[in-house]
């Protein structure tokens, strides 16, 4: 029974470590290279506290904001939103009727998680530069930054009949800003799966299990 209870303990802890480990660990302050991933997909890259470097592939929210590659920019702030306000926040998603520029908060749609989520699962179909651009230009779509709709559509009507949910999925807005605190650089879309699926933690529990019968064979012996 000993065996059993500490078997249990150490599959607690090292749950509670990778719990850890999937968490969006950047925060306001951090400072964050800038790339280009693909022809439609971005990529930053940032020092944890730890002063290791995280990789994130992300989208943008901004149609009309720019990045320089390669560039270090700060990190105004982690949320649910962008602060720059895009072009237009009159659109039928993420309205916003006390919406100021630069002075207010612009919420992620709904739709706009869904489709990062859906994408990053592989939900879409095999990643390539043909289907990440669909998803960039749904994206910009759902946050009112341009009026066509074709690639939210089709995406839409290909994907979307069972709702936008994105179960278990941190999704948040990187506000960028100059290093010196001035200008709206651009808003990142980034996020990760913090829930590890099921058949993972069996797999997971199955390991820990062989790791304690190795050990106690080694003390038999």
């Amino acid at each position: 029974m000993k065996k059993i209870i500490k078997a249990g303990l150490l599959f607690g802890l090292m749950f509670l470590m990778a719990g850890s480990a999937w968490a969006l660990p950047i925060d306001s302050g951090d400072l964050v290279i800038m790339g280009v991933g693909g022809k439609s997909t971005y990529n930053m890259t940032h020092a944890d506290s730890n002063d290791a470097w995280v990789y994130y592939s992300s989208f943008c929210l901004e149609h009309t904001n720019y990045f320089s590659e390669g560039s270090t920019y700060k990190v105004e702030s982690v949320a649910d939103y962008t602060t720059g306000g895009g072009i237009d926040t009159k659109g039928p998603y993420n309205y916003d009727p006390n919406w100021v520029y630069n002075d207010s908060k612009d919420y992620l749609s709904d739709q706009t998680k869904w489709l990062f989520a859906s994408y990053f699962s592989g939900n879409f179909g095999a990643f390539s530069d043909t289907l990440a651009l669909s998803v960039q230009n749904a994206i910009w779509y759902m946050e009112d930054e341009i009026s066509d709709s074709s690639s939210w559509d089709s995406i839409n009507s290909a994907y979307g009949g069972s709702g936008y949910a994105v179960t278990g999925w941190d999704i948040q807005a990187v506000n960028l800003v100059n290093l010196d605190g001035s200008g709206d650089i651009q808003s990142q879309l980034v996020g990760n799966n913090p829930v590890p699926e099921p058949a993972t933690m069996v797999l997971f529990g199955i390991g820990l299990l062989s790791m304690a019968g190795a050990g106690r064979k080694k003390i038999k012996k």
